[in-house]
């Protein structure tokens, strides 16, 4: 199979440098939302086999927006990262799909992890 440049552009953004990363510096999305066919459900099969280890994953599922990646996004709610689930539960909430009682769990369980420099923020929107 050969590989489409959009493709190609998308696999190359999930290899991030540190000055990437540090930086927060997301996945190529405008390639991801250009996949089609077997391209796009390539890049959905990998993105979930990640099992939404990184806000990032988050976002691209959010733009993938199959029933799969949402299920995967609604998995993230109950991660061990903060970045993860809050990314995730604003992301469900803008589309309308998270419960009252699944929203309230993650700020609860965000409010003991939150600093002033980690998320305190994005947190306090939630409320």
């Amino acid at each position: 199979m050969e590989y489409s440049e959009n493709l190609k552009r998308f696999q190359d953004s999930l290899n991030l440098s540190y000055d990437q990363w540090h930086y927060g510096q997301g996945y190529d999305l405008d390639a991801l939302r250009q996949l089609t066919g077997p391209e796009r459900t390539f890049a959905e099969n990998h993105l979930l086999s990640w099992n939404a280890s990184d806000w990032r994953d988050i976002e691209a599922l959010d733009v993938l927006g199959t029933e799969k990646a949402l299920e995967e996004m609604n998995r993230a709610l109950s991660s061990s990262k903060i970045k993860v689930r809050i990314e995730a539960a604003e992301r469900l909430s803008k589309r309308g799909i998270i419960e009252d009682e699944d929203m309230e769990n993650v700020i609860i369980r965000s409010l003991d992890e939150v600093t002033f420099f980690n998320e305190m923020n994005r947190v306090m929107r939630l409320v």
